[in-house]
């Protein structure tokens, strides 16, 4: 009973339902079969042919999606292909992409190669080394080496590029910031045309609004606050990645005896967790006004910054072993949780409330631990002493 209200509990925060759910786990996955519900998915080579009647979610080095999706799709992979049909949102992050279904919701996408030659019914956002984009109905925003805009749009454009091409109607207006810039013979801005760069190539009867040029900056390295922001949650995302596969490989017993006291009674960890995020500070605040305590206050504040962040490793890693749980592999749930978390902490409001309690349940583990620990070599000295 306390496994499944975990279960409901944390997945649910992480957009994961419990109860519905098909989950594919082996080196080679092909799900030939429609399935009624949700699927989840790691492996190597992945191949998804039937039809599936919710999300599809998913990590592996070739993943190849000819499914049709009713709800949003989640692929995360090395080599990635979407032939089917997507009826809500769809985030795919990969080497080498290339989407051919239609996305009836919104496209994110980042990776190296990006082909959309499907149509999009939403907005897209894009980052990558090269993308190509064919129709879309929203708004379309790419930071990337290189782009093209081949289809119609239907809402603005904004592109920030090395060289930046446009050979579509696009029905909003359009803003780029480009080393070159390139209009081809079928495009047709209906808005306002915004550009920067050195270099550009079009007929102002293609531009049916104002055309604004802007002033090129000359400097070596000129950062745009897009590539700013992408490049931070990129780095992000790496950071988190990266630090919870070192929990994992270093510490391998202590993060299996975590993980698995989430189970215990979430509740009472959670609200050890409160106590512990607003007690410590208090605590701190009191020793800072005593200057013999100021040295540990400094201490403790160091220590409670760093737990604060690595406590939320723990839920995300019991949550990446309900979907991928092998014996002695921690690894590969820990990508899958981070990655799960990773994508939740982007929506607002539901991102921080599940970064909230992921911090407090991961605390409260962390104390009771510790606590359990001390107790116990308490009473086994105890029992020595008795002797």
């Amino acid at each position: 009973m306390k496994k499944t209200f975990v279960i409901l509990l944390i997945l649910s925060l992480f957009l994961v339902s419990a109860s519905a759910l098909e989950i594919f786990e082996d080196e080679e996955v092909l799900i030939e079969d429609d399935i009624n519900e949700s699927v989840y998915f790691a492996g190597g080579q992945v191949t998804s042919d039937g039809a599936v009647n919710g999300d599809i979610t998913g990590f592996g080095g070739s993943v190849v999606i000819n499914s049709f999706v009713e709800e949003d799709l989640v692929v995360f992979g090395g080599d990635i292909s979407i032939n089917g049909d997507v009826k809500d949102h769809a985030h795919v992050c990969g080497g080498n992409i290339n989407i051919n279904g239609l996305i009836g919701g919104d496209l994110m996408t980042g990776g190296g190669n990006i082909n959309v030659n499907g149509v999009v019914k939403g907005d897209v956002k894009a980052g990558g080394a090269n993308i190509n984009i064919n129709d879309v109905l929203g708004d379309v925003l790419v930071l990337a080496g290189n782009v093209n805009v081949n289809g119609d749009v239907g809402g603005d454009v904004a592109l920030t590029a090395g060289e930046a091409k446009i050979n579509g109607v696009v029905e909003g207006d359009v803003v780029v910031e480009a080393d070159t810039f390139k209009l081809g013979k079928n495009a047709v801005i209906k808005g306002n045309l915004d550009y920067t760069a050195s270099k550009v190539e079009f007929e102002e009867s293609q531009v049916l609004g104002n055309i604004t040029k802007g002033t090129v900056i000359e400097k070596e390295h000129v950062i745009s606050p897009i590539f700013l922001k992408t490049s931070f949650l990129t780095i992000s995302a790496l950071a988190y990645l990266l630090i919870g596969l070192i929990l994992v490989v270093l510490m391998p017993k202590l993060s299996e005896d975590l993980s698995e006291d989430v189970n215990e009674n979430p509740i009472k960890a959670g609200l050890l967790g409160i106590l512990v995020l607003f007690g410590v500070p208090v605590l701190s605040l009191m020793l800072f006004l005593t200057l013999i305590g100021i040295p540990i206050a400094l201490m403790v504040i160091l220590i409670y910054v760093v737990t604060l962040f690595l406590a939320q490793f723990i839920p995300v890693l019991y949550v990446g072993k309900q979907i991928y749980n092998k014996p002695e592999a921690l690894a590969v749930p820990m990508l899958i949780g981070i990655a799960l978390y990773w994508v939740i902490l982007r929506i607002p409001i539901l991102g921080g409330i599940t970064k909230f309690l992921a911090i407090i349940i991961g605390l409260g583990v962390i104390a009771n631990h510790i606590f359990s620990r001390r107790a116990r070599k308490s009473t086994a000295w105890k029992k020595i002493k008795r002797r």
